[in-house]
């Protein structure tokens, strides 16, 4: 699948997981999540990330073993979810995210991330 047409690329999204990383915020998670982008009624994985005692790990490749994927339109959404220009209702509500997995776990993922943008 070529990404070019979405604005912002796999590596951007990468750069901007590690940026928006709270390692405080992740004191109590432990979680492997993939990221995928739909395409028509499927979605493609594009990449992972696991949080494991306050640190990111990022991998280029699904994980056979998330507990949770999340699933957006396109790679700027997730970006947009990140850096706090879209909150995670609004995108779901308009159709734009979706995820698989323990709901509550999603919250708790993305508040790692999200976080900052609240202690500016």
């Amino acid at each position: 699948m070529c990404y070019a047409n979405m604005g912002t690329d796999k590596k951007q999204l990468i750069v901007t997981l590690g940026e928006q990383f709270n390692a405080d915020a992740a004191e109590h998670i432990n979680a492997k999540v993939n990221l995928a982008v739909k395409t028509g009624p499927f979605h493609t994985p594009i990449l992972s990330f696991s949080i494991d005692q306050m640190s990111l790990n990022i991998a280029e490749e699904a994980s056979e073993d998330a507990d949770i994927t999340l699933i957006a339109d396109e790679l700027d959404t997730f970006e947009r979810i990140l850096t706090g220009r879209q909150h995670l209702v609004s995108a779901f509500m308009q159709g734009n995210f979706q995820s698989d997995g323990y709901l509550v776990l999603v919250f708790q993922v993305l508040s790692v991330f999200t976080s900052r943008q609240q202690g500016k």
